[in-house]
């Protein structure tokens, strides 16, 4: 053995025995040498090749790993910082150029990790504790501040949620105004000639049709917001009161969906709607309840749905509704139906009388992002809202809240299951009585069809043309100054946030 190979095998061995992990890479980056004690660290096997090094480090500093090698190759500055493997063990990276490449250590710190997550542990602890013997002395006097706070954000809240979709009603009114002035402007000057409906004209009249759909769910949107403003002050004043009335069960859910249906379809969002076995078993067709305040439970939690699924991605963007009927109360606490019984000839028996009381069990399960842990027990509270819903939209905060109040008076409860990023499951369930089908009406005979007019027009192009950026966040509003925009002779590009908007400004000419 000559003197560099006994040299080589001495290093290597002082390599090996080096408490610190040892690494080196060639110019590109690739890791080419590692150390036994790199190996203990990552928890990298041995036997691999070093190709895949990186997927060992954990998901939250990949690219942080990535950006300081590549920076240090660039500039040949050394670099350094504290990083997690998959293994849960901290170390600190320390890199430096070489001719050829890098040469980096890693030292395991995760002692001084576990120490420092214990310590900040017990300094929560202690100010957790200090905390609750303050909060009892703080009680009485937040119980009265919370008091007179909620009348000032009841009044600020409402009047911001109420005026959000007055701009699009304007809007969108004023455009199908002035095509329709338009339009008869044209007709009055037309005379005896025939018209024939063009392209342009139908496309326009579509867009009307949209802009009227449009006016028609902000005016929705203020409807939710009037009806939850005005139970939660009967509910303040203990004024609120249940009438029941007799209505069909399933078809009264799915009309009380359809409300959705061109909301659903603007945004893209699948709806499925599963009636369960158990309302065939038990031969359910209409029941005893109070019809307006079951229709505002589950039009807050549609509204929700939509809200969050439209934040998916488009091909995931899926909205499921459940119904199902029991004559037993939910178990645990939770409003999820019971299982069916084996015989359920008996499960049909307990029910076939009119006045029977069963338990009606509903979910909806959207797309969204789900909540987080800390968002659970709050979604429910008054002035209350989930992180995604404060970030994204806004909002009142009262839906669930009047939602939850409204199941309770109805004999009911209201819960929630999620997983942060799968999305969330709100669950009802509330009591209800079977009723007698109502006697057979005679149908009066159907009215002649109106006879529907063929009005024709096209608007001028215009002889100037510009191109311009919109962006904006409110799809409704965005639709509508798109339609302006065009019809005014400018070319358009759309952009839903400030990223979208950059995006485009880099590629494309304004």
């Amino acid at each position: 053995m000559n003197l560099f190979e006994e040299r080589t095998k001495e290093i290597k061995i002082v390599s090996d025995l080096n408490p610190v992990g040892i690494f080196r890479t060639d110019s590109q980056g690739e890791m080419t040498y590692t150390n036994r004690r790199w190996h203990e660290i990552t928890d990298y096997p041995s036997s691999q090749p070093l190709t895949n090094w990186l997927w060992n480090v954990h998901l939250d500093f990949q690219k942080d790993v990535l950006e300081l090698t590549t920076r240090v190759l660039k500039t040949g500055e050394g670099g350094s910082m504290e990083i997690r493997w998959q293994n849960e063990r901290w170390t600190k990276l320390q890199v430096e150029k070489i001719a050829n490449g890098l040469i980096g250590t890693v030292t395991d710190v995760s002692d001084r990790h576990l120490y420092e997550a214990a310590r900040i542990a017990q300094a929560q602890e202690r100010e957790a504790l200090a905390q609750l013997r303050a909060a009892d002395a703080e009680r009485q006097r937040a119980e009265a501040d919370e008091r007179r706070r909620a009348q000032e954000l009841l009044v600020d809240v409402t009047s911001h949620e109420l005026r959000q979709p007055v701009s699009a009603i304007l809007n969108c009114s004023q455009i199908v105004r002035t095509n329709l002035s338009t339009l008869v402007d044209a007709l009055r000057k037309s005379g005896a000639i025939p018209f024939v409906a063009t392209e342009a004209l139908l496309k326009q009249m579509e867009e009307d049709l949209d802009a009227l759909d449009s006016i028609y769910q902000c005016g929705l949107s203020q409807e939710r917001i009037a009806n939850d403003v005005l139970s939660l002050s009967r509910l303040q004043l203990d004024t609120l009161s249940i009438h029941a009335v007799d209505f069909q069960l399933v078809p009264e859910l799915k009309r009380i969906i359809s409300i959705f249906a061109n909301e659903l379809k603007m945004k893209k969002i699948n709806l499925e709607i599963k009636v369960g076995r158990s309302v065939t078993v038990c031969n359910i067709n209409r029941v005893s309840s109070d019809r307006t305040r079951f229709a505002q439970i589950l039009t807050n939690l549609m509204s929700n749905a939509i809200k969050f699924t439209d934040l998916a991605p488009v091909q995931n963007r899926r909205i499921v509704v459940c119904l199902d009927v029991s004559p037993d109360p939910p178990q645990a606490n939770k409003c999820i139906a019971p299982s069916l019984q084996a015989n359920v000839g008996d499960l049909a028996e307990r029910v076939k009388d009119s006045g029977t009381l069963i338990y009606v069990y509903v979910t909806v399960r959207d797309a969204g992002p789900g909540l987080k842990p800390g968002d659970l027990a709050l979604i429910f509270q008054r002035f209350q809202q989930g992180s995604n819903s404060h970030d994204a939209f806004g909002g009142s905060g009262l839906g669930l809240f009047v939602s939850r109040k409204l199941c309770e008076l109805m004999g009911g409860n209201i819960d929630v299951y999620s997983v942060y990023g799968q999305g969330a499951t709100f669950r009802f369930c509330l009591k209800m009585k079977t009723a007698r089908e109502p006697a057979p009406k005679v149908t009066p005979p159907p009215s002649p069809p109106a006879v529907k007019a063929k009005p024709a027009f096209a608007a001028p192009p215009s002889q100037t043309v510009y191109h311009v950026l919109i962006t904006e966040d409110n799809i409704i509003n965005q639709t509508v100054l798109n339609r302006q925009l065009k019809q005014a002779g400018f070319t358009t590009e759309l952009a839903s946030n400030g990223k979208e908007a950059l995006e485009k400004v880099k590629r494309l000419a304004f």
